[in-house]
């Protein structure tokens, strides 16, 4: 492969690749030394997109729920298995998808996933009744059990760690611009169509996840890590070759330095052959951790047992405040139009959150950053508890809302970072699909399948202590056995 380079306004001469034969640890350290390119940053462009459709998706839950259940009468059982039809169908997902990006590489998996979702999320929009909506939610949820790990996974293995949660937090900023729009749209539909064709139009947002398939086919770059892992060394570096031109590097294969992270991670990644030079994880008994069960070995049960439940807190403050926001708005005596923009001023103010605390996280750490953001955000649920038992003023209900937002919700991103820093390439699409199995299994099905349920039997003061406690436990796990990744280069 020819390559040239600038030397002067109109000289250009061939790149040609110096030192010995092409082995992974050149290639990882090649990597590793790279800038932020404009590779990256399309990278970036395009897993945004991904992430917007899972905005779309939790936006479109809150509004189906809220119309739906007055329109069918449904019971508190039967809303709560709407709330959850498309997640356990994400639950299903999640394993495979994750085992399928480890196998067959994250930009297939992806593209693959918002294909499905999309179809299934039009289909479901033409719903006759409950059963029928249930079952497309559920189908399209299987393909979101794709869009969700995928984008965290790449943006690990793309991005540098000097600035790799900065990076994060813009894309999770744009993402809650993204999440305003079902709310907004919501709002202005309730009030100039009937109630079965709000909902019903709400579900042409299936089309974008139809739009994004075709340029993450075409132009997502994949993973050089995982190419790397599974041997693919010529592959990993074109796509290195390409990044180093655009950084205005040259393509030295003398260079080494250590592979992978430092620390105890470094042993753990050794050469699997000298034929193709894959990078393969290890557990302490030297066996490869390529299986599910590798993420409870003592190298990384620790770290797997606290990232997934943080994780799990964190989604079960998400899908309580995003997905009944509007129906417990409702039930404090506003309007469903009102109920609909506030939710979305709430989305916004949850964005605020989620793009700030990459920047400290960057600056001081992603412990320091979850911690602050988790103690922070525990106070602001428990207010929102106080609050809501004490009957207290509508202006002191939205002080808790905008905290419990800002801090309490706002700190899911960095959590799902955390979870994709705990694992070596070969195992990172495992730990991630598991890590959201878990989470989505206990945040995000079991628990809004019972909040119905929960709010009949107690109210929301009890709801809200819950998710505080919650929040509060597992952010004291992070603070005390959470490892500490920032600055870490990743195997």
């Amino acid at each position: 492969m020819s390559q040239t380079e600038i030397t002067g306004r109109a000289q250009t001469r061939p790149i040609r690749p110096r030192g010995g034969p092409l082995t992974a640890d050149n290639l990882v350290s090649r990597l590793n030394r790279l800038p932020t390119t404009k590779t990256v940053y399309t990278a970036m462009v395009l897993l945004t997109l991904a992430w917007i459709v899972e905005a779309i998706d939790i936006g479109l839950v809150g509004s189906t729920i809220l119309i739906t259940g007055d329109l069918w009468s449904l019971s508190s059982g039967q809303v709560g298995l709407l709330g959850i039809s498309g997640t356990v169908g994400i639950l299903i997902g999640l394993l495979p998808s994750g085992a399928l990006s480890d196998r067959y590489g994250r930009r297939v998996v992806l593209a693959g996933g918002l294909l499905w979702f999309g179809i299934f999320t039009l289909l479901a929009g033409l719903s006759r009744n409950l059963e029928m909506l249930l079952a497309l939610r559920f189908l399209a949820g299987l393909g979101m059990g794709a869009v969700f790990p995928v984008p965290y996974v790449l943006t690990v293995e793309l991005v540098r760690p000097a600035n790799r949660y900065s990076l994060v937090s813009v894309q999770n900023g744009i993402l809650a611009a993204a999440y305003l729009v079902p709310s907004l749209v919501s709002g202005v539909l309730v009030e100039q169509l009937s109630p079965d064709l709000t909902w019903r139009a709400a579900y042409l947002f299936g089309l974008l996840p139809l739009l994004v398939f075709v340029p993450v086919l075409l132009w997502l770059p994949e993973s050089p890590r995982w190419l790397i892992a599974k041997g693919r060394l010529d592959d990993a570096e074109r796509v290195i070759e390409k990044m180093e031109d655009e950084a205005g590097l040259g393509h030295d294969r003398a260079l080494r330095t250590e592979v992978g992270w430092s620390g105890d991670d470094a042993v753990a990644l050794t050469p699997a052959g000298e034929a193709t030079g894959e990078l393969t994880a290890r557990t302490d008994r030297g066996a490869p951790a390529s299986s599910f069960a590798a993420l409870l070995s003592s190298r990384y049960r620790l770290r797997s047992v606290v990232a997934f439940a943080a994780y799990s807190a964190g989604l079960l403050n998400w899908y309580v405040m995003l997905v009944y926001a509007p129906k417990l708005l409702n039930a404090h005596g506003f309007t469903e139009s009102e109920s609909f923009f506030i939710t979305a001023v709430l989305v916004a103010i949850i964005g605020v959150g989620q793009f700030s605390q990459g920047f400290l996280a960057d600056a001081r750490g992603i412990k320091v950053a979850l911690g602050f953001y988790g103690l922070i955000g525990t106070l602001g649920i428990g207010l929102l508890a106080y609050a809501v038992a004490a009957d207290s003023p509508v202006w002191v209900v939205g002080l808790a809302f905008a905290v419990t937002g800002l801090f309490g919700v706002g700190v899911v991103p960095m959590q799902k970072v955390f979870l994709s820093e705990q694992y070596p390439t070969s195992l990172r699409g495992k730990g991630v699909g598991a890590g959201e199995f878990v989470a989505r299994l206990f945040g995000g099905i079991l628990a809004i399948y019972y909040v119905p349920a929960l709010l009949e039997w107690s109210g929301q003061p009890l709801l809200f202590a819950l998710c505080a406690g919650c929040l509060l436990a597992t952010t004291l796990a992070i603070l005390r056995f959470g490892r500490e990744s920032k600055g870490l280069e990743i195997g």
